[in-house]
Order: C-alpha cells, then sequence, then structure tokens
C-alpha cells in the first residue's frame, strides 16, 4: 500500500485574510493601548495637581479596580477648607471650614463648624484669627523653601504646607487626629455643584442680604431668596453658602454643612459614589481649584461610605456663641474675635472628641450642688430638676452664702469629668473656676447668680 503526500496548495487569498485579520487585531490593540493610555495620562496629568503628594498610578489603578483595603481607623477626621482663590481679594482666608468625622464601621458621620474669626494660638506666630493660619503657613514655605518663588512647583508646594499648617493647628484646637484636608476655591464649588447637576436645598426661612459683595468685592450684588424648596447651580448655591450680612456666621455654618449634605445625595442619586470613573471625571473638572492629600483609592473609599450612611443621622455641630455656646464675643482689641467661654479649649475638644456620644452618653457620674445665690426662691430647686433630666443622680440644693450677681461653676473635678461639665453647661452656660476639691464630697459647686434668669 502506498502513502501520497498531499502538497499544500498555495491560497493567496486566505493569506490576504489572515493578514486583514491581524492588522485588524493590532489595530485594535494600538487603539486600547492610546486610548487607554490617553486616559491614564490626562487623569495623571490632572489628579496629580488634584490629589498633593498622594497620586501614583498604583494608588490610581486601586481607585479603578476597587482593590484599595479602606480606611482602618475607628473613626477619620477631614478637615474641608473653602478659601476664595487666587483670583480673589482674600483669596487664601479660609473662611469655610468643617471638619467632616466619619465612623467607617458604624456608617456614622458627624460635621463640626469653626468659625472663621475664632482666634486661635499659631505655631511660631502670634494669636490671630483661624481663617489666617492657611496664609501663614503658605508665605512662611515661599520665605523659607523656594529659591524661585513663581514657579507652579513653588506655589504647589506652598500650597501644601499652608494646608497642613491649618489641618496641625486645627487638631490642637480639638485634640483629635485629623489625618486628611480637602480646599476648595469658590470656582470649584461653583463647578462642582454644576457638575453634578444643582443640588435641591430646602431654605428654612427668607433671606435678603442687601451687602452681599459683587465680583469686584468693591461693590454690593443684593442677594435674596425665599424660603422653600430650590434648585440650586453653582452660583446660587455658592451665594446661599455665603451670605451673612444680615444673618450671622453661625447660620452661615449651618446653611454650608446643609449644602455638603445635599451634595452627597445628589452624588448618590446620580450614581457617581458608586462609579469611580465619574469620580475622577469630577475631579478633572475641578482640577485646579480643589486639593486634597487624600490618594484617589482614599477618594473611592470615602465615596464607597458615604454611598451607605443614612444622611438623616448625619451629627450637625458648630461652634457658636450665645447662651449655650462654647465661644464668646471679644471686641476688646478694636477687632471682632470669638474666644472660648472658658479661656482655654478644654470643652471644645471635649465635643470634638465626644461627638458621636450624644445618642451613647454614658450617665453622669459626677456630684453636683446647686446654691442659690439670689432674692428669687425655687431657683436651686429648678435647675436641680433640669440636671435630673439630663441624668444626674447626685445633685444636692441649698443657699449660697453672699448674694451673686454672675452665676458660677465651681469645677473641683481637677478635669476629671468633663463630659459631665459640658452637659452642665446645656443648662447653665456660666463661666468656670476650677478649684482645688473643699472637705465636701462635691465634684461641682454651681452658685446661681442674678443674671440666670
Amino acid at each position: 500500500m502506498s502513502f501520497v503526500k498531499k502538497k499544500k496548495v498555495y491560497d493567496p487569498l486566505n493569506k490576504q485574510k489572515r493578514k486583514k485579520i491581524i492588522k485588524i487585531i493590532g489595530t485594535i490593540f494600538v487603539l486600547i493601548l492610546l486610548t487607554g493610555g490617553s486616559f491614564f495620562a490626562y487623569l495623571y496629568a490632572n489628579g496629580s495637581k488634584v490629589f498633593q503628594n498622594n497620586f501614583a498610578t498604583s494608588s490610581l489603578l486601586k481607585a479603578f479596580s476597587g482593590n484599595d483595603t479602606g480606611f482602618e481607623e475607628e473613626r477619620v477626621n477631614i478637615l474641608v477648607m473653602g478659601r476664595g482663590g487666587d483670583s480673589h481679594p482674600g483669596g487664601s482666608l479660609t473662611d469655610s471650614m468643617i471638619v467632616v468625622s466619619i465612623r467607617p464601621k458604624e456608617k456614622k458621620t458627624a460635621l463640626l463648624s469653626i468659625p472663621r474669626d475664632l482666634i486661635v494660638p499659631i505655631k511660631e506666630h502670634d494669636e490671630d484669627k483661624i481663617n489666617s493660619v492657611f496664609a501663614d503657613g503658605y508665605n512662611d514655605y515661599i520665605k523659607s523653601s523656594c529659591k524661585n518663588k513663581v514657579t507652579n512647583a513653588c506655589r504647589d508646594s506652598a500650597f501644601g504646607a499652608g494646608a497642613n499648617f491649618t489641618r496641625e493647628t486645627t487638631e490642637n484646637i480639638l485634640g483629635i487626629n485629623i489625618k486628611y484636608y480637602i480646599v476648595v476655591d469658590f470656582d470649584g464649588f461653583t463647578k462642582l455643584v454644576d457638575a453634578l447637576g444643582g443640588v435641591d436645598i430646602n431654605v428654612e426661612k427668607n433671606l435678603y442680604d442687601p451687602l452681599f459683595p459683587d465680583k469686584s468685592m468693591k461693590g454690593y450684588e443684593p442677594f435674596n431668596i425665599k424660603a422653600g424648596n430650590h434648585h440650586m447651580d453653582g452660583e446660587l448655591a455658592l451665594k446661599y453658602a455665603r451670605s451673612r450680612e444680615t444673618t450671622s456666621d453661625f447660620d452661615r455654618s449651618a446653611r454650608q454643612q446643609k449644602i455638603i449634605q445635599g451634595l452627597r445625595e445628589k452624588a448618590l442619586q446620580s450614581g457617581i459614589l458608586t462609579n469611580p470613573k465619574k469620580i475622577m471625571d469630577i475631579v478633572n473638572i475641578v482640577g485646579d481649584h480643589i486639593r486634597t492629600n487624600m490618594s484617589p483609592s482614599d477618594l473611592r473609599t470615602l465615596a464607597d461610605l458615604l454611598k451607605d450612611f443614612d444622611n438623616s443621622k448625619a451629627i450637625s455641630k458648630v461652634l457658636s456663641n450665645g447662651a449655650t455656646g462654647l465661644l464668646i464675643d471679644d471686641t476688646s482689641t478694636g477687632t471682632y474675635y470669638l474666644r472660648p467661654r472658658d479661656g482655654d479649649f478644654t470643652n471644645v475638644k471635649d465635643l470634638a472628641q465626644n461627638i458621636f456620644n450624644e445618642q451613647e452618653a454614658v450617665a453622669p457620674q459626677s456630684k453636683i450642688e446647686v446654691l442659690n445665690g439670689t432674692n428669687s426662691s425655687g431657683l436651686a430647686t429648678k435647675l436641680s430638676n433640669e440636671l435630673k433630666k439630663q441624668g444626674f443622680s447626685s445633685v444636692s440644693i441649698g443657699n449660697a452664702d453672699t448674694k451673686y450677681l454672675y452665676s458660677v461653676i465651681y469645677d473641683y473635678s481637677d478635669g476629671k469629668y468633663q463630659s459631665d461639665l459640658a452637659l452642665i453647661k446645656k443648662e447653665i452656660n456660666s463661666s468656670v473656676v476650677k478649684k482645688e476639691k473643699p472637705n465636701s464630697n462635691v465634684d461641682f459647686s454651681i452658685v446661681i447668680g442674678a443674671d440666670y434668669e
């Protein structure tokens, strides 16, 4: 039996088909490389401006892949700062400052607004308003570390120095670790709101501000908005957040918190918080106007967390003055300042450190006596009953030896019961005098003065 070996038949058409297929595949592969490479190059060029010191390809890939490990801390604190920006007079002043605190495992958030007029100790500087700290850090870096002061690299590094200086100063007065910062200028805020398609805000009361500054900051552009539900674009939201002349800085802080919560809801509704590409698209839109020391993967983790949080349960606090506030007005130098009511930041720190504890508070343990230092009877009993409602179980009453014009809280606890003291000050926000413990077995002695009523 013989075998005949078949010859291969040359088919030029098949060869052409193969070449065509290879060419098509090669073209597609090149296009993928080019488009993907261009996209990441675009993100890198723009993102490296936004993510100061924390922008790397590995972090970017983690953000897109979702392979980041998430926040490991029990509590994460982020300082959000709003400033005018380079094109705005006084643009280096951080006139909006909010500490956003997150408990990742418990899915809880808290916002604490810090008024711009709060006077604080500034390292290697005199006391000054907290909104000037950023400029101090920025200028210090320019003077000490920049050979060529007009380069972008110098200004970018100085920006980071100013932001970190503000973050560290805020850490000192609040007594908490603040790991991250986010800085947004007016133009960035406007673009952010517009990029999200606007924000829905319920305006609780009519707001009219005839002294709202115009764009040149040389004249006025009256601002008026009626109570009710409003869909705001970026420009309107910025005016609503900035207006302060006919209300107060504390009202403005509360409005700013409302806008932050509204933006979170809008981002959730639009699906941005679940889409890392959309997040980076937003970053690129506002790239010239926002800076943060978070990495892209940090931002992705933050977005993943916030989409599952219940906005209605977020805790909102504003450091304020008034009868129940922790701050007082000070115009002794001819300039308006806000200072801690008790002369130091002990109670401010207590609020910041325990901001999540309102719903988890441990029953007060301190012993209190309430003494009536007025001619009006029944005041000690009245205050005692209010303190018992706050959970104090050991409260005695009596009359003071002399009459008092102003109420006072004598603190014998040596700092042991700061949470209790904060509760006491909710009922009678008087000056606190720290004293050595007397022979009596009380931790706080409250003397009611004529100013109580």
